[in-house]
């Protein structure tokens, strides 16, 4: 079940986030996914293809900011742009 938050913070807001809430069943939204008529989809991308996504939504004006417009995001996406190697995080 998917539900509005009683508060919604600026990263909430432009994620159009929403909770949800399901029970001990690992496997519940996958199968959920499979029902017909259903609105859960469950999309895979194969790891050949990821740079290429990522390329094609910034593309577009989705980056790290747009998604998580804070800090952490800011990091990310400079991360991104001007290191070759990803930093490790403690």
């Amino acid at each position: 079940m998917a539900i509005d938050p009683p508060h919604v913070s600026r990263r909430v807001a432009v994620q159009h986030s929403r909770f949800t809430i399901h029970g001990t069943d690992r496997e519940g939204l996958g199968r959920l996914a499979e029902r017909r008529k259903s609105r859960v989809v469950k999309l895979t991308i194969a790891g050949r293809n990821v740079q290429d996504m990522k390329n094609d939504l910034s593309t577009l004006g989705i980056v790290e900011t747009t998604v998580f417009p804070d800090l952490d995001g800011l990091c990310r996406e400079l991360e991104a742009d001007y290191c070759s190697e990803p930093i490790e995080r403690k």
